[in-house]
């Protein structure tokens, strides 16, 4: 069933085709994540001005509002992470400091004590892999 759209001058145009979109549009004030966004696709090259966008239930003018005050950028994007992954490098001291306490977890919950330096050596030895926060590293250099 097609959606018909009035243009400037009040001729109709009929778009016959739809879909339904997840966007996430990265702007000054941080990501703004938009769920299940309803679509109407253009057969021709067409320019809709506001009217048009408003009769599709898109008011841009309160879309602009509401991202200048900060509302909806308060973490719930619609997704099921409980909160964004903190962004950064991770410094040596801290790297150290996490693997230490997940050696010591291992040794509460039963690793075997004689086996601990071999284990912490080898542990320290690649911290490196380990990360508690994103970041721009450096591509991994594999083979595909």
């Amino acid at each position: 069933m097609p959606v018909f759209l009035e243009r400037v001058g009040g001729d109709l145009l009929a778009c016959n085709t739809c879909c339904d979109v997840d966007v996430v549009l990265s702007t000054a004030a941080g990501p703004v994540h938009l769920r299940r966004v309803h679509c109407v696709i253009l057969d021709d090259d067409e320019e809709l001005g506001n009217p048009a966008l408003v009769s599709l239930g898109i008011d841009v003018d309160r879309q602009m509002e509401q991202l200048a005050s900060g509302g909806g950028l308060d973490g719930d994007d619609g997704d099921d992470i409980r909160g964004d992954p903190e962004i950064g490098r991770d410094s040596d001291a801290e790297m150290t400091e996490f693997v230490n306490g997940l050696l010591n977890t291992a040794g509460a919950n039963g690793f075997p004590e004689e086996e601990m330096p071999a284990l912490r050596r080898i542990v320290l030895d690649y911290k490196d892999m380990w990360r508690s926060r994103l970041g721009a590293d450096e591509p991994a250099r594999v083979k595909p």
